[in-house]
């Protein structure tokens, strides 16, 4: 009783109260244009966390990033163009809702599911990240080095262009990690000379470099700053400008059946959104009454591709707080976030700062019931003006506030330059298919694989074989044995679904 009373005195603060519709109201205009992405969203509201409490921080970022997934949703359905790659998946039955004078209801089964997706993940945040992190507090450094670098391969492995580039990209982040001082001497490594190097790279302007900088020169190199102007017919009557009960009653079995596919998918490193929303359209397909309906304008699925995708957006917080591993590119940027505020993720976080994290559950929770207040709202009054706007008008803005973030953590010119630096090696990356969430969680987990591996080796001495029948390393090798042939059978279906 003492710990949620603690937790709701994290949660109910003004900060929260404010920051969140704030967050989801920007996170969703950003998310509408076509050419953003949900990584910029956050990369936006970086700058504005430093002065708040961690858990205000988090909720902002979550916030921004909750609206850009719903927001994604808004140019998919009325453009045929997602705002963000997340939403690719609903243009396959939003868009012809939309040619057919029906966009009004699909743009509320999209909001309504988003809403739903989301709460279901944060529930499950909720309910199984305190289980999971006293797992991991059962677990000796062979067991963790073994997930971090199951974690490492997969996201490489899924990500890049193919398995070879995706992996290569997560050495190098390993590599990028190990400039700063040793971990058993203290002596400075790979600093080149440069003083600023001596202390390890910051994470925040790499990160931004990396994720946000880079993205926004690739879209400058490919030309992609222009919106499409959409023509749709109008509705031909009331019930095509809104999801009518009938429809949420048919609706309610595929978003609860995408919510947990897409729940599944976050707690996977390295999947992302994107393929929560292909997957839990090509399963709605499969146990349709009327199958041959999806992808020609049907209602179930943009509620299946919507609440598929944005149930990503709590459960890909499920393995970086309990382990330290973020599930994808965003979950690296909330944990670099929480890494500002002297709060480190992983096992210990429970025992140390308990009211805090599920204050930031509360916080979660909450967030999703202003998410379908506020989408309902936006796509009544602003949805099409949104759709309209060149993202060239907002590259100058994000740029300067990229750099006023990289400049606030440290008031150090050198970050500006890390920046630039990383910025351009990550659109270099880009143009040759590696993979950046690879690259960034590569970066982040690199110290601690580092320093499991030092002690894994000390506890082996002289046999290291005895490692390999530690009942825990086999649990997890079992473990990872199902989850590799699950993850090929999902490759295979986001494929079919893709070319259907």
């Amino acid at each position: 009783m003492e710990l949620i009373v603690a937790a709701f005195q994290h949660f109910f603060t003004w900060d929260n109260l404010i920051l969140i519709p704030i967050g989801i109201i920007i996170g969703q205009v950003l998310g509408a244009i076509p050419g953003m992405s949900s990584m910029m969203a956050i990369s936006v509201a970086i700058p504005f966390t430093y002065s708040l409490s961690p858990v205000a921080a988090v909720t902002l970022l979550m916030s921004f990033y909750k609206g850009a997934l719903a927001g994604g949703s808004i140019s998919a359905i009325l453009l045929g163009t997602p705002g963000t790659v997340s939403a690719a998946a609903t243009v396959m039955d939003g868009y012809p809702l939309a040619q057919q004078g029906k966009a009004g209801k699909a743009l509320q089964t999209a909001q309504i599911s988003s809403a739903f997706g989301s709460l279901f993940a944060d529930i499950l945040l909720l309910t199984l990240t305190g289980f999971m992190a006293q797992i991991a507090l059962l677990l000796a450094s062979p067991e963790l080095l073994l997930i971090v670098m199951f974690a490492l391969m997969t996201v490489g492995a899924f990500t890049a262009g193919n398995k070879i580039r995706g992996i290569l990209s997560a050495l190098i982040g390993i590599g990028l990690s190990l400039i700063g001082p040793d971990p058993t001497t203290g002596l400075p490594r790979y600093s080149f000379g440069i003083y600023e190097l001596e202390e390890s790279l910051p994470v925040i302007p790499v990160l931004l470099g990396l994720l946000a900088l880079s993205e926004i020169l690739y879209s400058v190199y490919k030309k992609q700053m222009q919106s499409k102007q959409g023509h749709l017919p109008p509705p031909q009557t009331k019930e095509d400008s809104r999801m009518t009960w009938q429809d949420f009653k048919n609706c309610f079995p595929t978003i609860v059946q995408s919510s947990a596919i897409g729940s599944f998918i976050g707690m996977m490193p390295g999947l992302g959104p994107s393929i929560g929303g292909f997957l839990s359209h090509r399963e709605a397909r499969r146990t349709a009454k009327q199958p041959e309906k999806l992808g020609k304008g049907a209602v179930e699925g943009v509620a299946a591709a919507e609440a598929g995708n944005n149930s990503v957006s709590g459960s890909n917080l499920i393995p970086m707080l309990s382990f330290g591993i973020p599930g994808d590119a965003e979950a690296a940027l909330v944990m670099g976030a929480l890494m500002l505020h002297g709060i480190y993720p992983g096992p210990q976080l429970f025992e140390n700062n308990g009211p805090m994290v599920y204050g930031l559950f509360f916080s979660l929770i909450f967030s999703d019931l202003v998410l379908i207040i506020i989408g309902l709202w936006i796509i009544r009054y602003i949805a099409i003006p949104l759709t309209k706007i060149p993202t060239r008008w907002l590259y100058p803005l994000i740029l300067v506030l990229m750099l006023y973030g990289t400049y606030g953590t440290s008031q150090n010119l050198f970050d500006l330059w890390l920046l630039v630096v990383f910025g351009i090696i990550g659109f270099l990356l880009r143009l040759f298919h590696f993979s950046i969430p690879a690259l960034v969680i590569g970066f982040i987990l690199g110290n601690q694989l580092e320093g499991w591996l030092q002690r894994t080796v000390i506890m082996a001495g002289d046999n290291p074989f005895e490692l390999l029948l530690r009942p825990g390393i086999i649990v997890i090798l079992g473990i990872f044995l199902v989850g590799y042939v699950m993850m090929k059978l999902v490759g295979k279906k986001v494929d079919q679904s893709i070319a259907s």
